[in-house]
């Protein structure tokens, strides 16, 4: 079943749950994945950031999501930025989210472009006395190529740097662990198409078949 299929409340429950841990006064700005260079122009098949997903339900690059449950700015307690349409992206790339698409799919009202980001947050700094990021904490992750969470993160210290910022980690790890009913049906649903495409393979798979064509079997 497609992810745009499922029901923007259950990542309206997501944010409110996290939302529910947030200190008073503090603000999480969360980034979506970058896409990943192949070779030459081409790009690998593009994975968001689960915890991204988790909270909004969006699969695109160049995203960012606010959430300021005590803002004064009733319109900026959560905010979505996507990247704005490009006639020749579109042209070479393929689909561009609209704002319409980010607020049916996500549950959010307010939709701002990716590049109005930093002037929105020059204004919510104002009244946040301490905001929550997010970075890869995996334990056993290890790379040379600085990835682009922390060079966000990097980005707003250098910007901000009289205030304090947290890793939101944490609370999103104590609310993964439990999973809602539609997400345990989806789990469930993917098991079962595992199972499916394994059982097909079965009486496919013989002497001198080649592995692109059991993968194609299996596509």
């Amino acid at each position: 079943m497609p992810r745009h299929t499922i029901s923007p409340e259950l990542f309206k429950n997501n944010r409110k749950n996290l939302s529910g841990l947030l200190p008073a006064k503090n603000m999480a700005i969360f980034r979506a994945a970058e896409k990943m260079p192949r070779n030459g122009d081409q790009f690998f098949p593009y994975r968001q950031q689960s915890d991204f997903f988790y909270l909004s339900g969006i699969d695109y690059e160049n995203a960012f999501l606010i959430l300021f449950p005590d803002c004064p700015i009733e319109a900026l307690k959560e905010v979505l930025f996507i990247e704005p349409f490009n006639a020749v992206k579109a042209t070479w790339e393929g689909h561009i989210l609209s704002n319409q698409e980010a607020a049916e799919i996500s549950g959010i009202a307010t939709i701002r472009r990716a590049d109005q980001l930093h002037t929105v947050l020059r204004e919510l700094m104002h009244y946040a006395e301490a905001v929550y990021l997010n970075t890869n904490e995996y334990i056993k992750f290890q790379s040379e190529v600085e990835d682009v969470h922390h060079r966000f993160a990097k980005e707003l210290k250098e910007k901000y740097p009289l205030h304090t910022f947290l890793r939101v980690a944490p609370m999103l790890e104590s609310l993964r662990v439990i999973k809602s009913e539609e997400e345990l049906a989806r789990i469930r649903q993917a098991c079962d198409i595992t199972k499916k495409a394994f059982e097909r393979i079965l009486g496919f798979v013989q002497a001198g078949k080649y592995e692109y064509e059991v993968q194609a079997e299996i596509d």
